[in-house]
């Protein structure tokens, strides 16, 4: 085969390594980036929710205990809201790996039921032992998804710290080591594909011959 040809074979090999390799880390990059926004969003939003539960808990608790006392209570008509962050971005909670997902949604789906059970509760007004159901529930609520959510911020806080090369080094090794083979491809490639130069010779010179003379009359 001609080195040429040999020579531009190797440069193509390493132009579809390098196209292959900036796609897949770029990608990869771009999911990492994700990643560690969503953890950062959803900590934030867990860490409202878990400053506001001792009141919430407290009050709720005192609720209870007078309606299962007995005691009508009169509770504000409450409309069941939604987490903007979570409901938002529902679909790529995957990018947080198995277990955080896990957790994830078991502690906003208690949380779901709380509000719904709040929201029974507030549209009850003369049946204490019915209000008082409710708002067992939603204590109930509240235990499961603090049992499994306090933790969560702040596991969600250390993966939005998250750096590329510190979760991947093995990256930036393998991008290291397929950077210097893309060298050495087209360095290889650049030079088998020149041809190597004959050695210089003198050129033959062509030294005219006298014709035959002509024979004389």
């Amino acid at each position: 085969m001609d080195k040429s040809v040999i020579g531009a074979l190797l440069a193509l090999v390493g132009t579809l390594i390098a196209g292959f390799l900036s796609t897949f880390v770029s990608e990869h990059y771009r999911r990492h980036c994700n990643r560690t926004a969503l953890a950062g969003a959803l900590a934030g939003e867990l860490g409202s929710y878990s400053e506001a539960w001792p009141l919430a808990h407290e009050n709720i608790n005192n609720a209870y205990n007078l309606a299962l006392s007995g005691t009508e209570i009169k509770l504000p008509k409450i409309e069941k809201s939604t987490d903007r962050v979570f409901d938002s971005c529902v679909a790529q909670i995957g990018l947080l790996g198995p277990d955080l997902a896990d957790d994830l949604a078991y502690t906003y789906n208690n949380i779901n039921a709380f509000r719904v059970s709040i929201q029974a509760a507030s549209e009850i007004h003369s049946d204490p032992v019915r209000q008082a159901a409710m708002l067992q529930a939603a204590l109930a609520s509240m235990h499961r998804a603090n049992e499994r959510g306090k933790q969560l911020p702040e596991k969600l806080r250390r993966v939005a710290r998250e750096r590329y090369f510190q979760k991947w080094p093995w990256l930036l090794l393998a991008g290291c080591s397929f950077c210097a083979v893309i060298v050495a491809a087209f360095l290889f490639g650049a030079a088998y594909g020149i041809p190597s130069q004959a050695t210089s010779t003198k050129p033959m010179s062509i030294q005219s011959q006298p014709s035959a003379a002509s024979p004389s009359r």
